[in-house]
């Protein structure tokens, strides 16, 4: 059962880590920089709306990351249907982590770089 609840919590930690690091990031750089208009990107309502910015043009990367994060939370769902397929097994327990965890530090370290690369 504890399986399950790894399964859940830590596939959204990671997605909300994601997605206050983009928020945090947003708002630091503000809505123009060196790059704009060429590496921004107007967000649908839809987006603006669910993670609560007020800015209607934003680096491309940083909404890309916001999509991302949507998809980090949905994985946990994924995990564990993909968990009872193959019979609880532990080894594919361990496979599921280590996938989420290198899909958290990629989207980190990628999220680092774009904005060290942003606010030049």
């Amino acid at each position: 059962m504890s399986e399950f609840f790894v399964f859940i919590l830590f596939p959204v930690y990671i997605g909300l880590r994601s997605k206050s690091d983009a928020i945090y990031m947003i708002n630091d750089i503000g809505a123009y920089s060196s790059h704009y208009p060429e590496w921004y990107i107007d967000t649908p309502r839809w987006i603006r709306k669910l993670f609560g910015i007020h800015k209607a043009s934003i680096p491309r990367f940083f909404y890309y990351k916001l999509i991302f994060s949507i998809v980090l939370m949905i994985l946990g769902p994924v995990y564990i249907i993909v968990f009872w397929i193959f019979d609880c097994n532990p080894k594919v327990e361990g496979i599921i982590i280590l996938i989420h965890v290198c899909l958290g530090l990629i989207d980190s370290t990628a999220s680092d770089i774009a904005y060290k690369i942003i606010q030049k």
